[in-house]
């Protein structure tokens, strides 16, 4: 789930755009599949769905919004899913209702604090901002990848449920099992169990009932 604010007062024109034009972003996308949800605390004055939109220089814009301009804050929470539109919307109601941004923004630094408290440390500013900003990034990926009510897209791009574990993506092994798997037997092992169990899944559902090598949101990259 994400959640944003954008000030409607400083904007002459505001306009929200889904754009994926970018061919970085194209080939990131391909074969994998996301399935959006939003809402806004402010109505729009336009929308189109379209992927045949020219905006500007701009192509490839799938969605379009335009929105009045306003002196109150627009406020919009987004959510994902993988599986389809009833899973994003589903994401979107358990993480968000009746939550402000101002709220998920202290939950969510609440969050990191209790997640990053698990070592307890002393040192100067240098050596503490070097350790926690390396633990922080310890915990970007894996990534659950599943959506509420447990269910996700497998390897084989068939709908699953998750039975008893989170289930996990991004594992570029090469890198992480040296150190990382190592580090979360110390300081999380049940989100080591649950990524063990979530590589045994995309082994069983492999055509080639191989575990990953780079596992990625329902793919396999090959790599490493």
């Amino acid at each position: 789930m994400l959640n944003y604010r954008l000030n409607l007062e400083k904007c002459s024109s505001i306009f929200l755009m889904i754009d994926i034009d970018d061919p970085i972003v194209f080939l990131l996308l391909e074969d994998r599949i996301f399935l959006l949800s939003f809402q806004t605390d402010v109505p729009f004055l336009k929308d189109i769905l379209d992927d045949r939109l020219k905006i500007g220089l701009l192509r490839k814009v799938v969605s379009y919004f335009e929105f009045k301009e306003g002196n109150t804050p627009l406020e919009i929470k987004v959510a994902l899913s993988a599986v389809g539109t009833d899973g994003a919307l589903k994401n979107l109601q358990a993480e968000t209702t009746g939550k402000s941004f101002d709220t998920i923004r202290k939950e969510t630094n609440g969050k990191w604090e209790n997640a990053l408290s698990v070592i307890d440390a002393k040192g100067s500013n240098d050596q503490l901002s070097m350790l926690y900003t390396s633990l922080y990034h310890t915990m970007i990926n894996p990534s659950v990848y599943m959506d509420v009510d447990g269910k996700y897209r497998g390897i084989d791009h068939n709908i699953h449920q998750a039975e008893g574990f989170t289930n996990y993506t991004v594992f570029s092994v090469w890198d992480t099992y040296r150190a990382l798997h190592p580090l979360f037997n110390i300081i999380n092992r049940r989100v080591n169990t649950d990524i063990a169990r979530s590589m045994l899944k995309h082994c069983e559902q492999s055509v080639h009932k191989a575990l990953p090598i780079w596992s990625h949101m329902a793919n396999e990259n090959w790599c490493m």
